[in-house]
């Protein structure tokens, strides 16, 4: 998993017919690192030819994989007529740390567009891009189509500053989460079990969600453990769970009427509420406040990062 730094390892991934692409990448990013020389915040390009060792007896992909490694943050991938098993390799496993979640890589993939009228020795190359493409359609941050070189750089020029803002605050993300598992560890560890725990969109990063709905159908005391994406981290009660088609939902409702005045002493507040939650396991979080004179404020309606808890006793 990458540290949290500011230099950004840019790999870029392609064959061998795109190079004046591949050129514009490390002209784009020697040009963002002027840019940015006065906050330090700076891009590294990453390619086989510039960073890979000739290597004895093995394939040349073998020798690729084996030198790059995991060692970069941004994938950015490039094809136009020409099939790269290769870069499609490449591309399987930036996809696979992006999907397992367990580093901050983020994916990019271009496609330059074929002429109208290709040659015919081209055809069946590029049929296996389109194929590739369509099928990797869903699965990138940013892609192409371009036509020119000027167009693919324009691209780019606003496309790896917002892939780093959002590695940023992925990394701003861990960070809290981090620093919440190691004070949970000085707790009592019989306290409390991990049931499950999903990113945003529901995907799973611990436990299982068979354990999480098994819990629910006991009856055992849940509570539920919320990540905001301004880096709070939020502990909430779930006195009302359901399992509906295989997803569990955790509500509470509850009147408020009474705050802290600066003492620390309890006192009735001017304006009374409900507060509605409604959380589920494939992501959903929804919050409300009515107020008493049928007002509602503070309404959120978004997708959170969630762990479900099981207490050791319902009264914690």
């Amino acid at each position: 998993m990458p540290k949290y730094r500011k230099h950004w390892r840019v790999f870029v991934s392609s064959p061998d017919d795109v190079q004046s692409e591949v050129d514009a990448v490390k002209q784009t990013i020697d040009k963002l690192n002027k840019i940015n020389a006065s906050s330090s915040t700076r891009f590294d390009f990453v390619n086989w030819k510039t960073n890979v060792s000739p290597g004895m007896a093995e394939r040349t992909q073998e020798v690729i994989n084996k030198s790059i490694g995991d060692d970069y943050d941004i994938y950015v991938g490039i094809m136009w007529k020409k099939f790269g098993p290769g870069t499609v390799e490449e591309f399987e496993h930036a996809y696979e740390r992006h999907s397992m979640l367990k580093d901050n890589i983020e994916i990019m993939f271009y496609f330059k567009e074929i002429p109208t009228e290709p040659d015919e020795s081209d055809l069946e190359q590029i049929e296996e891009v389109e194929k590739f493409r369509d099928r990797i359609s869903l699965t990138c941050l940013y892609g192409g189509p371009f036509k020119e070189v000027s167009e693919f750089r324009e691209m780019l020029e606003s496309h790896l500053p917002e892939t780093i803002r959002i590695l940023k605050r992925q990394e701003k993300s861990k960070r809290a989460i981090q620093k919440d598992e190691s004070r949970t560890k000085t707790q009592n560890s019989t306290s409390c079990e991990l049931l499950y725990e999903h990113n945003e969109d529901g995907k799973s990063i611990n436990g299982t969600i068979h354990r999480l709905i098994d819990a629910v159908t006991e009856g055992c005391a849940i509570r539920i453990r919320v990540h905001h994406p301004n880096g709070t981290i939020q502990v909430m009660r779930a006195p009302l769970l359901s399992v509906e088609n295989g997803v569990v939902h955790a509500s509470d409702i509850d009147q408020i009427s009474k705050t802290r005045d600066q003492s620390g002493d309890y006192i009735y507040q001017d304006k009374s509420y409900h507060y509605f939650v409604i959380a589920s396991s494939n992501g959903h979080f929804h919050a409300k406040r009515i107020f008493f004179d049928g007002t509602d404020r503070n309404t959120t309606k978004s997708k959170r990062h969630i762990a479900w808890i099981r207490l050791a006793s319902p009264n914690l």
